[in-house]
């Protein structure tokens, strides 16, 4: 199992044969944000803002989780798409998850960074710099570099 403590998660109402669900008082944590400070076999414990802290069945805990995606800053520039799409895009990407890549959403240049968006990508791949092939204008005048893509010509003195 993996290491649960610290984990953040939201509160939820459960039945269980062996841990009581207090209705009168767990239930004004349904949904509230708590962290888990202790397990064992059967149960964690939820510590909440106001200190309090409940038991709640282990076996149930899962979809009441919350991923916490760390900060890591603006990311590296990549190439992303999913695999529907035809085009790729140019994002940051910062992470990778059971569902792909994540990163900022909207822009591909760091000064218009949405900070407040984040999507999931199923595909990314690094934006490499093309191979250029360096000739001179007497090599051009001599036929090489015939059949190159022209964009992938630099002209050197």
């Amino acid at each position: 199992m993996e290491n649960l403590i610290g984990k953040k998660i939201r509160g939820f109402k459960f039945i269980s044969g062996i841990i009581s669900y207090n209705s009168g008082e767990m239930d004004k944590y349904i949904g509230k944000v708590g962290e888990i400070i202790c397990t064992s076999n059967e149960k964690v414990n939820i510590m909440y803002e106001d200190s309090n802290n409940w038991s709640y069945p282990i076996d149930q805990i899962q979809p009441h989780l919350i991923e916490e995606i760390p900060n890591l800053g603006v990311g590296t520039l990549m190439w992303v798409w999913d695999d529907w799409e035809l085009d790729k895009r140019k994002r940051f990407v910062f992470g990778k998850n059971a569902n792909g890549f994540y990163g900022w959403s909207n822009f591909e240049d760091k000064e218009n960074i949405n900070y407040n968006r984040i999507t999931c990508w199923k595909n990314a791949e690094p934006i490499t710099e093309p191979e250029y092939i360096h000739l001179t204008k007497q090599d051009i005048c001599d036929g090489k570099g015939v059949g190159v893509n022209p964009s992938l010509i630099k002209i050197i003195d």
